[in-house]
């Protein structure tokens, strides 16, 4: 599967190492394509950061300078400044220094962006659909993810919240099979409505956060930045790592559902993904990360 991790390994644990040493190509392909995904999303969310931070300063700390560039209060009139290349980098250099961890935090993981891009690429062509073709995952530059539109979905907890209070719901009122698959239905509807209308939301936002983002990557910091990744802000290795336990469990559930594997082959994913989930929760569980997240704290 991959090598031993001894907790004395948890001190120096790089995850984008274990995915790399881990020899079951389904898992090892299910978490790079995971993480590579996962480090565009903390960018940009890291960036969303830097840029709420900015709005709010604008909004709630003008300076004079700012202020007599708008002529009212109001989000809207915010974001149309924010829009004018010169305005929105002055109000980086006056309020972006209030996200400092966001900036750092992008620094750090464009670092690695392209490794594991390219790692993701290699690993998952070592795999295969349900028609015998081989997967693929094309590369792509940071501003692509950047200008691909925002698609927000109901997450399987939400899913599973929703199910479980209409059960609930319909053993109250004595409801049948179909009125409660309406119910259900119904709620899982209304659930990605509102999931349309943030996705909407920070759509129309993407640009300036793309701004921000490119305003941090070049903003002059004494900042001593990560070159292994057990050197990232604790709270992006344990979303990492999180993430890449349930990139495994989700390859060990499809791996049930398919008919193209044998049972030798789904048995080596389980005992693969069994061994991933005791290994990274091992990591996470570990005093020597429990120290580091305090001394972070």
């Amino acid at each position: 599967m991959s090598k031993t991790h001894t907790k004395s390994a948890f001190i120096n644990f790089d995850l984008f190492e274990y995915i790399e040493e881990t020899t079951n190509p389904t898992l090892a392909a299910a978490m790079a394509r995971n993480a590579a995904w996962r480090v565009d999303s903390l960018i940009q969310n890291f960036s969303r950061q830097i840029f709420k931070t900015v709005r709010e300063g604008l909004i709630n700390r003008k300076t004079e300078a700012i202020a007599s560039k708008l002529t009212r209060d109001g989000h809207a009139e915010i974001m149309m400044a924010l829009r004018d290349l010169a305005l929105s980098e002055e109000a980086f250099a006056e309020f972006g220094k209030g996200a400092p961890g966001a900036m750092r935090n992008i620094k750090d993981l464009i670092r690695f962006r392209d490794h594991i891009h390219e790692v993701a690429h290699d690993l998952v062509a070592l795999t295969f659909k349900w028609d015998g073709t081989i997967n693929s995952f094309p590369l792509e530059t940071i501003d692509q993810a950047f200008a691909r539109p925002v698609e927000m979905k109901v997450g399987r907890d939400q899913r599973r919240r929703i199910k479980v209070s209409i059960d609930r719901r319909a053993q109250e009122y004595n409801l049948n099979e179909e009125e409660r698959g309406h119910l259900v239905e119904r709620r899982l509807l209304s659930a990605q409505s509102e999931m349309d209308e943030i996705s909407e939301t920070l759509d129309s936002q993407q640009d300036i956060v793309f701004c921000m983002f490119q305003f941090a990557m070049h903003a002059d910091t004494n900042m001593d930045l990560a070159d292994k990744f057990y050197h990232l802000d604790t709270s992006v290795q344990r979303a990492l790592i999180t993430s890449a336990m349930e990139a495994a469990r989700r390859a060990e559930t499809e791996a049930a559902n398919s008919r193209r594997i044998s049972d030798a082959e789904f048995d080596d994913i389980c005992i693969g993904a069994l061994r991933i989930e005791r290994t990274l929760q091992g990591v996470l569980t570990s005093s020597q990360f429990a120290m580091r997240e305090t001394a972070e704290a």
